[in-house]
C-alpha cells in the first residue's frame, strides 16, 4: 500500500482573468486562516500587484485537485488569495505614480500564474506531502488544509468526541490537530495497525488511516476522557508554555505512551532532562518514531535513576 509512486502533477498555465472567474465560480477555494489584518494585505495586494505592472511574473503556485473539481490552493503566502480577493470585490489602490486603471486590463487582468495542480487520483495523503514540503506550514495551517481534503468522510466518532472534550479557550483547529495525532498514536500503540503493511508510513499515511478506522473503535468514551485529562495537563504545564503547537502535540503524545506503562505522577519532571526534550521535539511521528519511541519508553533508560 505505502510504495513509492510517483505523485502526478500536472502544470497549468492561467490568465488571471481565468483564474477570477473560476474563483467567483466557487471552483477556486482556499483553507481557513487567521483573519489578516488590514495593513497586511494592502501590503501583499501593493507589493504583487506593483510587481505584476512591471512584467514580474506571478509565482507558481501549488494546488490540490478535489474530487468535485475545485481547486485547493496551497498557497500560505496569501498572494493569489488576496489578489483575486481584491478583484473580485474590493476597490482598486490609488498611487499617485501609477494610473491603475489604464493599465489594469492590459497587464494584471492578462498576467500569467502556473499552477502545479496534485492530481485528485494521487491518494489524499500525499496531497498532504507535497504541501507540507513545498509550503512548510504550520500545524494549524496543516489541519485547516486536512479538513478540506478529508471533508464529507464519514467521521461521526472524530466530531463526537470533539463534541465530548473541547473547551471554548482553545480553537477549533488547535483541538482537531492535537487530537488527530493522539488517536493515531494510540493506534499505533495498541496495534490496530497492522505493522507490516505500515512499517514506513509516515505520519500523513496514519492519519488517513486512524479516520478511516476511527468509526470502528469501541472505547471513545474511555478515550475522550483520557485525553481531555492529557490535553488541559499540557496546556496548564509551565515548561510548556513557550512550545509552538507542533511541539505540544508531541509531548502530548510522549505522555499518553509514557501513561500506557507507568503511573507515575511526575512524569512532567522528565521533560527538563535534555535528551527526553530532543527525542520529543525531533519525532518525526512516522509508524517507525512512534514503535521507536514506544520502546524508549518502555526501556525507562534511567528515567527514575
Amino acid at each position: 500500500m505505502y510504495n513509492n509512486e510517483r505523485v502526478v502533477i500536472d502544470t497549468r498555465k492561467y490568465d488571471i482573468d481565468e483564474i477570477l472567474l473560476r474563483y467567483k465560480q466557487g471552483k477556486i477555494i482556499f483553507y481557513e486562516k487567521k483573519s489578516a489584518t488590514w495593513k497586511r494585505r494592502e501590503r501583499v495586494i501593493q507589493d504583487v500587484t506593483e510587481a505584476l505592472l512591471r512584467g514580474i511574473p506571478f509565482p507558481p503556485v501549488y494546488a490540490s485537485e478535489l474530487q468535485t473539481g475545485e481547486l485547493l490552493i496551497l498557497d500560505k503566502s496569501d498572494k493569489l488569495r488576496f489578489l483575486l480577493e481584491y478583484l473580485a470585490y474590493g476597490d482598486i489602490l490609488k498611487d499617485k505614480y501609477v494610473d491603475y486603471e489604464k493599465y489594469l486590463d492590459r497587464t494584471i487582468i492578462y498576467s500569467t500564474v502556473m499552477l502545479y495542480v496534485i492530481d485528485y487520483m494521487n491518494p489524499r495523503y500525499r496531497h498532504m506531502q507535497v504541501g507540507k514540503f513545498v509550503e512548510e506550514w504550520t500545524a494549524l495551517q496543516e489541519q485547516s488544509v486536512w479538513n478540506v481534503l478529508y471533508r464529507g468522510d464519514n467521521i461521526n466518532a472524530l466530531e463526537y468526541i470533539i463534541r465530548k472534550v473541547r473547551h471554548c479557550r482553545f480553537t477549533k483547529l488547535k483541538f482537531q490537530y492535537y487530537l488527530m495525532h493522539y488517536l493515531m498514536v494510540d493506534f499505533v500503540v495498541c496495534d490496530l495497525l497492522n505493522e507490516f503493511e505500515y512499517e514506513r508510513a509516515d505520519k500523513f499515511q496514519l492519519l488517513e488511516r486512524t479516520l478511516t478506522e476511527l468509526e470502528y473503535k469501541n472505547n471513545l468514551d474511555d478515550l475522550s476522557d483520557e485525553f481531555s485529562e492529557a490535553y488541559f495537563e499540557i496546556h496548564q504545564n509551565l515548561f510548556l508554555k513557550n512550545k509552538n503547537t507542533e511541539e505540544k502535540m508531541k509531548y502530548l503524545c510522549f505522555v499518553h505512551i509514557y501513561e500506557k506503562f507507568y503511573k507515575r505522577p511526575d512524569i512532567y519532571g522528565l521533560f527538563k532532562l535534555r535528551d527526553i526534550q530532543n527525542r520529543v521535539e525531533n519525532w518525526d511521528m512516522s509508524y517507525k518514531g512512534i514503535k521507536d519511541m514506544v520502546k524508549f519508553i518502555k526501556k525507562g533508560n534511567g528515567f527514575y535513576d
